[in-house]
Parts: structure tokens; C-alpha cells; sequence
């Protein structure tokens, strides 16, 4: 009879959540399925992945500032409680990630668009706060974000395609850098969302390129593509042709080059 290993058995071995002897019990069983062997090595590969991108954030040194603004006023629970949740959810939703490599390699996977992907499927859902600023404050916005970001950045104008802007957020990056999103929503409440982060990427990474991935249980479309120091990925639940549309003339309106879209998956 064939001893099948589900996926709930891998995460409790690798999240070391067995007692030694059925760990013991588990490699064994583990010996004898190459599929269960194989799915361990992708799971694996994620956590590796997952930690490369939020263990620069969690060494981080606390600012001295914002320890002495912590010992003057009280702690905004609220606060913290969102940015933990923030980052275990994170980590845990990385074991639903499929096909997290891409044949252009891991760097913009890991470092670009699985992030964006993340972000968006948090965010894109809130009915009462999706954005930090609202459009109606759109210069303030756009100020606020390229100061964060040490780079001139604008919400781009996508009502060509009938989607408004909703306003933007600042959200945590690696490497000492901050990343930022700009959201987007139609008249039938879909919403797309345009991730800007800067960074050190691949010189060969110079088109437009497309992916789609299960996250959460849900699947998601992102067109993702780096020029100079900035990464750019657009998120959603829309056809990829849309993606496809809405990403080249995002393309045009902020990026120093004309980019040629490739669908990688």
C-alpha cells in the first residue's frame, strides 16, 4: 500500500512541530516517496527564500530616535500588532506560493514580485483602509513616497482603462530600502496595484515579464519589469491581457526606456 504524505506532514517536520520519535518515524517514511522528497525540497527552497527576504529587516537596528519617542508616549498597540501580522502572514502564505521560481531566475522572484504579489492580495481586499493616503491628497502622496524611496516616483493615470486611483501606502522593504504601492479600482470594484521598489538588479532583466501565480488560495496575474535603480510590478485578478495593457502604459508614462513584453507563464 502506498503511504502518502501530505503537505500538513511536511510543514510540521520542517516547522519542527514533531517529537523526535516521529521525526524519526517521518524521515523514514520520507525515503521511500520521491514526490513527497521533491515537494519538501520546494517547501525547502521557499522558507530559504522567505527568510532571505525578511531576515535583513528583523536584524535591523531600532532607530535611537524612535526609542526615545517610545519611552516618551505609549506604545500604539494597534500598531504593532498589524506589523507582526503583516509579517507572519507573510511568512506563512509562502508555503501556498507555486511556481515560485521563474526561468529569468530567483533575484526578481524573491526580491520583486512575489512581495508584490503578497501586498496586493493583503491590501487589495480592505474595504476601509486599503491606502494610507487617498487620491485626494495625490501631490502630498506622491511627495511623501519618492522622499521614502530616495527617488522621483508618480502615481501613474490609468483612466484610460477606467480605473481610478484609490491613493498609495509605504510598505517595508529589505536592504534598508522602503518600497511603495499605488492602488487602482474600476467601476466594478476590481482593483490593480502598482509596486515600486528601488534596487540592484539582474542587466539582463530589461523587459516586461509576465506571471501567474496561486497565492492565498487565490490566483493572481503581475507583470513585473526593472529600469535603472527602480522595480516595477502591476498585481491582479484581472486577464493577463489587461495586465499586458495596463503594464506598458505604465511603462510609458515613468520608465526610461521602452521595454518589450514577454509572457514567461
Amino acid at each position: 500500500m502506498h503511504d502518502t504524505i501530505n503537505d500538513k506532514e511536511i510543514q510540521a517536520y520542517l516547522d519542527q512541530q514533531l517529537t523526535p520519535e516521529n521525526a524519526k518515524k517521518f524521515q523514514a517514511r520520507l525515503k521511500n516517496n520521491p514526490a513527497a522528497q521533491k515537494k519538501m525540497a520546494e517547501y525547502q527552497k521557499i522558507e530559504a527564500s522567505l527568510k532571505g527576504l525578511y531576515q535583513p529587516i528583523y536584524e535591523e537596528m531600532i532607530p535611537p530616535h524612535l526609542l526615545n519617542t517610545c519611552k516618551q508616549k505609549p506604545f500604539n498597540y494597534l500598531a504593532i500588532a498589524a506589523s507582526i501580522l503583516f509579517f507572519v502572514v507573510g511568512a506563512l502564505s509562502g508555503w501556498q506560493i507555486e511556481n515560485f521560481s521563474t526561468p529569468h531566475g530567483d533575484s526578481l522572484a524573491i526580491d520583486l514580485e512575489s512581495p508584490a504579489m503578497f501586498a496586493h492580495s493583503v491590501y487589495s481586499v480592505e474595504k476601509l483602509h486599503p491606502v494610507e493616503v487617498g487620491a485626494d491628497k495625490k501631490q502630498h502622496m506622491n511627495n511623501w513616497l519618492s522622499k521614502r524611496l530616495k527617488t522621483q516616483i508618480k502615481a501613474p493615470d490609468l483612466r484610460q482603462y477606467q480605473f481610478e486611483l484609490v491613493g498609495g501606502r509605504l510598505l517595508p522593504s529589505t536592504k534598508e530600502r522602503m518600497a511603495a504601492q499605488y492602488m487602482y479600482q474600476n467601476k466594478k470594484g476590481e482593483r490593480v496595484t502598482l509596486y515600486i521598489k528601488r534596487g540592484v538588479w539582474p542587466q539582463k532583466e530589461t523587459a516586461i515579464n509576465h506571471s501567474s501565480k496561486m497565492l492565498r488560495n487565490n490566483s493572481f496575474n503581475a507583470s513585473f519589469w526593472t529600469d535603472g535603480s527602480l522595480g516595477y510590478v502591476i498585481t491582479s485578478q484581472l486577464e493577463q491581457q489587461i495586465n499586458q495593457e495596463l503594464s506598458e502604459t505604465i511603462y510609458q508614462q515613468m520608465s526610461l526606456n521602452k521595454a518589450q513584453y514577454v509572457a514567461v507563464r
